[in-house]
């Protein structure tokens, strides 16, 4: 059991090898180009702190389950190898770290309980960099909630795409917040067999409401509905 922190931060390209169980309470970094591997076939590892895996980096669970309850944060730029293990999330996966874009890769397949949580951060169009991405090589089984917020200031146009999840195949659904984003745009999801895709459509239209008086009413991007008052408004479309 760890409760406090086990850091690999050799830049050599290392491997380390865990032969047990391990039940992280706290936190587990694997940094530099490390290969971490927990070599227990027999073994479990379950996560309620956080595991942050660097670009790079790499942690291999051969055998065993892996869970991570719920709690637990799963975060980096790094690769999770679950390939000869099974992964249960019922924690938060955050691609990158909070707030930053970045791209986090699961070798194997996912299972993601009802209380799984996945962060997006959406600030520019390339993925890993501009916006969070989760690749997935094997089979999603989906549940849960995927949160999506747009960081830094960034302006999504009509039209604009993000592939945020990819994976081999996919069972289930999910529930997304963050979706309504203001000034008339919205993103929808979609998925693509292999993916899930949010494209940036006109959202709920806007009300924009003149006072007493003469007034400029200017709209927004997207449908608008104009309200005037007395006096003379003058209205400029903007949709």
């Amino acid at each position: 059991t760890n409760t406090g922190t086990i850091q690999y931060a050799d830049v050599n390209s290392t491997v380390q090898e865990i032969d047990a169980s391990l039940d992280n309470q706290g936190t587990l970094d694997v940094d530099g180009t490390n290969t971490v591997r927990l070599t227990n076939t027999a073994g479990t590892f379950t996560n309620t702190g956080i595991v942050d895996i660097a670009s790079g980096a790499t942690f291999t669970v051969n055998g065993g389950t892996v869970a991570a309850n719920t709690g637990g944060i799963l975060t980096g730029d790094g690769t999770l190898d679950v390939s000869t293990a099974a992964l249960t999330n019922s924690g938060i996966i955050n691609p990158g770290t909070v707030g930053t874009a970045g791209s986090l890769a699961i070798t194997g397949g996912v299972t993601l309980g009802a209380s799984s949580i996945l962060n997006i951060d959406i600030g520019g169009l390339t993925a890993g960099t501009g916006f969070d991405q989760l690749n997935i090589s094997g089979a999603l089984a989906a549940d849960g909630s995927i949160n999506v917020s747009i960081i830094n200031g960034f302006t999504v146009n009509l039209g604009d795409t993000f592939e945020i999840v990819n994976f081999a195949s996919a069972t289930g659904t999910v529930t997304f917040t963050g979706l309504d984003i203001g000034g008339g745009i919205a993103l929808q999801e979609s998925l693509n067999g292999t993916n899930v895709t949010l494209t940036a459509v006109a959202g709920a239209a806007t009300t924009i409401t003149g006072t007493a008086g003469d007034d400029t009413l200017t709209g927004t991007v997207g449908e608008n509905i104009f309200i005037a008052s007395t006096g003379n408004d003058t209205i400029n479309t903007n949709g």
